[in-house]
């Protein structure tokens, strides 16, 4: 493998007759296949102190500038005290470092590298070392004003219209007589410039009940103390179709794309997805689901950090009991497979709100969701047979490991992706803060 690199005081080393390509490929087949595992007698190399791109490094200098023969002799090498599965994996590091600096010269961006702690096969370590430090504020700060079921529609008073969407028209309402908080809400009430039959009314009423029974879930268990990723029903119409909800002072993911159209910071595109697969994971305990998670659907709070999001908008949402068939109204660009031909992928259920967070983080990472274009041209790139390209093929910088959490939330099989919404929150969680990635993303990055 390796050969003899100590010199002998006024001997030339066996490396000086070398030609700077045969000592580069020595050094190349020493990083991938076997490192150095034996020092000569009592002699170190003056390599065996040195990374792979030092040595390569000195050796260019040599053959540019000046050759070096100075030994450093007597002192030991820090690879002695390392098993050989450690010391591979040091090298395997390096190299991928490497890659990635090399496409990050060609692409302009600063380099980012991906640190991985030691671990068995069945898991692996990874952090993005260009994420800033985490602007992650406190849950107390976003509380969900308290329900107040006594409010009536007459005790509102209207300011403006403030959105619409899902059939729905959202306009600010303040409550002048209110003693205690909220001072105001963010009013939904159904859209009607249309005919208002009985049946959309029964709809309407049924979709806040469905959404006040999971924010509802969320404030009162234990469990989900620390989770405020639901938009808060303050109150809703018994008979009248309206929904009192907590005001969201900071808009909508979608809204904050505009002003970050290649992507958020990565730190905060990662705590993101986490957010709203706590809030998914809350619903899905209840057994319902989503199937409409999108940008605009996810509404931010203003806080002295980044901003706070919460799930709204259950407009799509059933239990998994319901019949399921055609939904109108669904956004094709974060449609998972199943929602195009369930006939082929299966029926539309929690694992479809999976696929629908890995397109959400997808655009927040890269400023677009993975399929783009009209619906033709998005249904053939969801459902077809060409994989689809991963968030690092729009975004040099980002490693290997978010292609993988990220690819996986997107497989078009439905049982190929996470087994829940909350292995998916970890993986994002640990690829932010360093943590262990689920064996699943490991098994990935090793095909």
């Amino acid at each position: 493998m390796e050969p003899p690199t100590d010199a002998s005081d006024g001997d030339d080393s066996p490396d000086e007759d070398k030609s700077f390509r045969e000592r580069v490929e020595e050094i190349r087949e020493q990083r991938d296949m076997e490192p150095p595992t034996d020092a000569s007698d009592g002699d170190d190399s003056p390599d065996e102190d040195k990374s792979f791109r030092e040595r390569v490094e000195e050796i260019r200098e040599q053959r540019d500038m000046e050759p070096s023969t100075e030994g450093a002799a007597g002192t030991a090498t820090p690879n002695e005290n390392k098993s050989f599965e450690e010391r591979v994996e040091e090298i395997r590091r390096q190299r991928e470092q490497e890659r990635r600096e090399q496409l990050n010269e060609q692409s302009g961006h600063e380099p980012s590298s991906v640190h991985e702690d030691d671990s068995d096969e069945s898991e692996r370590g990874a952090s993005v070392a260009d994420i800033p430090e985490s602007q992650e504020p406190g849950v107390e700060a976003v509380a969900s004003p308290p329900r107040r079921p006594s409010l009536s529609h007459e005790g509102l008073t209207i300011a403006e219209e403030i959105g619409a969407g899902g059939q729905a028209i959202i306009t600010e309402a303040r409550l002048p007589e209110a003693k205690q908080p909220p001072a105001r809400v963010a009013l939904r009430e159904p859209d009607t410039s249309a005919t208002l039959t009985r049946e959309a009314v029964e709809e309407f009423l049924s979709q806040a009940e469905t959404w006040a029974t999971v924010d509802a879930r969320e404030r009162e268990k234990r469990r989900w103390a620390d989770s405020e990723h639901i938009v808060g029903v303050i109150a809703t119409g018994d008979r009248q179709p309206w929904v009192a909800m907590e005001y969201m002072d900071g808009g909508d993911l979608e809204e904050l794309l505009v002003k970050h159209p290649d992507g958020l910071p990565v730190g905060q595109a990662l705590w993101t997805g986490a957010c709203v697969c706590k809030g998914l994971e809350v619903a899905h305990n209840l057994g319902k689901v989503h199937l409409d998670v999108k940008p605009r659907n996810v509404l931010l709070r203003e806080t002295d950090g980044w901003s706070w999001p919460k799930l709204a908008d259950w407009g799509l949402s059933r239990t998994l009991a319901e019949e399921t068939g055609t939904m109108e109204g669904l956004s094709v660009q974060y449609a998972a497979p199943e929602q195009f031909d369930s006939t082929k992928f299966g029926d539309p259920d929690q694992l479809t709100d999976i696929y629908q967070v890995g397109a959400l983080v997808y655009a927040l990472l890269t400023g677009e969701p993975p399929a783009t274009g009209g619906q033709l041209e998005v249904m053939k790139t969801v459902i077809g047979e060409e994989p689809i390209a991963p968030p690092g093929d729009r975004r040099a910088e980002l490693p290997p490991e978010v292609d993988a959490v990220v690819g996986l939330a997107l497989e078009r099989e439905k049982t190929d992706r996470y087994s829940s919404v909350s292995v998916f929150g970890d993986a994002l969680h640990a690829l932010r803060t360093g943590g262990r990635l689920p064996p699943a993303v490991a098994a990935r990055l090793d095909e």
